[in-house]
């Protein structure tokens, strides 16, 4: 108790390890008391990882570190609650769940052995729910009466003489396979773990015949999208005797956005002539137009500063985004200067971001950089060199085709004729750029 005690004193203080600690500690503990409720092991899953999250944010309401295990309890309770209101999509409800099939090559063995388990799950269907709770702790992991008893605040007799009352129900004989049954609906180990596969790679050329691709925003807007179902499609062109592909959607956002036809130059040589992100009205412009031409409303949070606070609010949404919406992050920064990537997934509840970078690839950018087998880089200690997120939000009414080519033909014009722009500072524009470009 005293370690669990000095756990939650440190996550109280932002200690995102000694947070990670007790999510290991109570995870099967929080999805078996979900499991007891709700009956579904999919919301049960997901009743745990949402009450992790509520509660990792409410830290400091707890006065004693001790009441920790009952007050959790309760916040799982309140998520149970509310999933149990809600649609259950692609769940199996608890009278029908189904057994993984025994390796047993002979049918009716296989047939045999799903009526048992079905059997065994209705059994445990049957129990009250005190019953039912102190029978999933206990066979989901192996808890100790202790254990559950300091979990559902209840005497340690009071465990035993319900875990004796469900044997009593469920006969000895089903047991075993009780605790099988439960095994085999184990949280997985990637609990705090969440990624989107297949997201297009984002790099400057990325090789074969496809066409460079050399901004990174609309570059990174378009994989996103794609990722979501929203796919521009593929054009094939032949340049300089070659025949290549180019990414319609990348070609679609890059005129949009204003990418396209921007011309803007800092006096003298700087490296970040190139970038359009900055806190400035005429930044998020270029980024508004994008959205607003595919139909999707976003959001910008730029950091203020290196505090805890600012990066767990990043946390949070890229969290939120990925694990609830499926939608991945732009990001700006994480890796290399302050230009947009992918954040495709997190690891370690959000300790590790994993995604596509321009930048990945880098030299000089490679501490502390790692790969997944899929090629997507894992950064640790990324809010230091992030300088912003941005999340795709819910899907709107997209303007017509006629109406979006228009307004995009009129913001190129508009940027032709604007002598200066204010992109992290202000810069000479428009044709004015030439001239100074030339000096």
């Amino acid at each position: 108790m005293e370690e669990i005690e000095s756990l939650i004193e440190a996550a109280k203080r932002s200690n995102i390890k000694a947070y990670a600690a007790i999510v290991e500690r109570f995870a099967d503990m929080a999805y078996g008391y979900a499991y007891a409720i709700l009956g579904d092991f999919h919301l049960a899953e997901d009743a745990a990882q949402e009450a992790f999250v509520e509660a990792y944010y409410n830290l400091s309401r707890i006065e004693e570190a001790a009441a920790f295990p009952g007050w959790f309890r309760q916040i799982v309770l309140h998520r149970c609650n509310r999933l149990s209101r809600g649609k259950r999509v692609a769940t199996m409800p608890f009278n029908k769940a189904q057994a993984v099939p025994s390796k047993e090559p002979n049918p009716h063995r296989i047939m045999e052995n799903n009526e048992l388990r079905e059997s065994i799950m209705k059994a445990v269907g049957s129990l009250s729910q005190p019953l039912r709770e102190a029978t999933t702790l206990f066979y989901i992991n192996g808890y100790s009466h202790s254990e559950i008893s300091e979990f559902l605040d209840v005497p340690v007799n009071t465990v035993k003489s319900r875990l004796s009352a469900s044997r009593k129900h469920l006969k000895e004989r089903m047991i075993n396979m009780v605790k099988q049954t439960f095994d085999e609906h184990k949280l997985s180990d990637d609990f705090a773990r969440k990624v989107i596969e297949g997201v297009p790679r984002v790099k400057y050329f990325s090789g074969g015949k496809n066409c460079p691709e050399s901004y990174t925003f609309p570059s990174c807007l378009s994989a996103c999208l794609k990722s979501m179902g929203e796919d521009y499609g593929v054009k094939e062109i032949e340049v300089h005797g070659s025949k290549w592909r180019l990414n319609k959607g990348y070609v679609f956002l890059m005129g949009t956005s204003g990418e396209a036809f921007r011309l803007f130059w800092k006096t003298g040589w700087n490296l970040d002539n190139v970038g359009i992100i900055g806190k400035e009205t005429d930044s998020n412009e270029f980024i508004t137009r994008a959205f607003e031409a595919t139909g999707y409303a976003h959001r910008i949070i730029y950091k203020c500063g290196n505090d805890a606070k600012a990066g767990e609010q990043f946390r949070k949404d890229i969290i939120e985004s990925v694990r609830d919406k499926g939608r991945p992050v732009i990001g700006l920064g994480v890796i290399g200067p302050p230009e947009c990537c992918v954040i495709t997934g997190y690891d370690e509840d959000g300790d590790v971001l994993i995604g596509w970078s321009y930048f990945q690839g880098n030299v000089e950018f490679k501490n502390g950089i790692d790969f997944e087998p899929s090629g997507y880089f894992r950064k640790r200690d990324w809010f230091k060199d992030t300088w912003a997120i941005i999340t795709i939000g819910e899907k709107k009414e997209k303007p017509a085709k006629r109406d979006i080519y228009r307004n995009a033909l009129q913001w190129a014009i508009d940027l032709a004729r604007r002598p200066k722009i204010n992109l992290g500072g202000e810069r000479h524009n428009g044709l004015s750029a030439y001239k100074e470009w030339s000096e």
